[in-house]
């Protein structure tokens, strides 16, 4: 059997956790395609709460590595952008509870990963039927699924 990783993107209130395994040859097989939301109310309480589900899930599901979307830096960032910011420092530190956590940037997998921009192989439907397999991806869900899938080469 594969290992088992998880790519995350973290939008606004809430996470994108895709889980796969990973094994040499074969398409990544999805396992899992889910959101958790940030509770409202006091963010401090929210943010335990958010560790704690996120932590629980990279252990429950014996995650061995975790890829995470950056942060990126856009022209008249507001207020939003700095709690997304916020949270996705949270999951970073619960996914580290338990397993390798890799922070990768569409920049970076653009330069290094195939010839196209990020954002062109998540809107591309061809691409992604002799990549993945297993569970069906939902659209929302591409961004985190392709963070796995160019960690492969």
């Amino acid at each position: 059997m594969g290992k088992r990783w998880m790519g995350v993107a973290v939008s606004g209130t809430k996470a994108v956790l895709v889980t796969a395994i990973e094994e040499s040859g074969r398409p990544l097989e999805i396992v899992a395609d889910d959101t958790v939301d940030l509770h409202s109310g006091d963010r401090a309480a929210a943010y335990k709460i958010m560790h704690d589900r996120v932590s629980d899930r990279v252990a429950h599901n014996k995650v061995d590595e975790v890829f995470i979307k950056a942060s990126a830096w856009t022209t008249g960032m507001k207020l939003s952008h700095l709690e997304a910011a916020e949270l996705r420092g949270v999951i970073i530190a619960a996914a580290g509870t338990s397993a390798k956590v890799h922070i990768v940037s569409s920049a970076q997998i653009s330069k290094t990963f195939g010839a196209r921009k990020f954002d062109d192989y998540v809107k591309d439907k061809t691409f992604w039927p002799t990549r993945v397999s297993g569970v069906k991806l939902r659209e929302g869900s591409k961004a985190a699924a392709l963070l796995m899938i160019a960690a492969r080469g």
